[in-house]
């Protein structure tokens, strides 16, 4: 389907990768250090926070394989796709409701002020992934290429449809209005 997209793939995106580690996972393991230093009773009950962050990721690189093979077109069942995804997202959210029910609320129970800006800190010093300039010229370049399979697809529509035209055959009586 596209150099831009098999050069770098979703899955193996550097990129995405940091930001789940950098935006979700580091930030949630320096709550759960600072929590099992305050108050390891909550911490032993909230339970393996690390465990729990690698299935994230595992379940982040099924999800964005099942992505890859349908951007490279190869032959993967439409009903494996949606099982992958609805495994993720419904994962996903019992693992955010688990962390908001048990971690967050330990976490705001036993923290200091002081526990909060030293994390705020650690994890604000980075600029965001989303907007850096590789972040942009990734976006930019997927622009780019979305818009030339546009341009790919109008070109191979105009002459289907002039060539039914020609045929005596407007595309089944079809009213020709765009590429759509």
């Amino acid at each position: 389907m596209g150099s831009v997209l098999t050069t770098r793939s979703f899955a193996q995106s550097s990129a995405t990768s940091r930001f789940t580690r950098r935006c979700t996972i580091i930030p949630k393991n320096l709550i759960f250090s600072k929590l099992k230093t305050r108050d390891p009773d909550a911490a032993a009950i909230v339970g393996d926070l690390a465990h729990e962050h690698q299935e994230v990721v595992d379940r982040l690189h099924r999800f964005a394989h099942a992505i890859d093979g349908v951007l490279a077109d190869r032959e993967i069942l439409r009903q494996d796709v949606g099982n992958i995804v609805r495994d993720f997202i419904v994962r996903e959210r019992h693992h955010m409701m688990w962390e908001e029910r048990d971690v967050f609320s330990a976490a705001l129970k036993a923290l200091s002020a002081q526990d909060w800006t030293e994390i705020a800190s650690a994890v604000t010093d980075d600029g965001d992934p989303l907007f850096s300039e590789t972040a942009e010229a990734t976006s930019d370049a997927l622009r780019a290429h979305i818009l030339e399979l546009e341009q790919e697809a109008e070109a191979e529509w105009s002459s289907v449809a002039f060539l039914s035209a020609m045929a005596g055959n407007p595309l089944n009586g079809a009213e020709i209005v765009g590429p759509y």
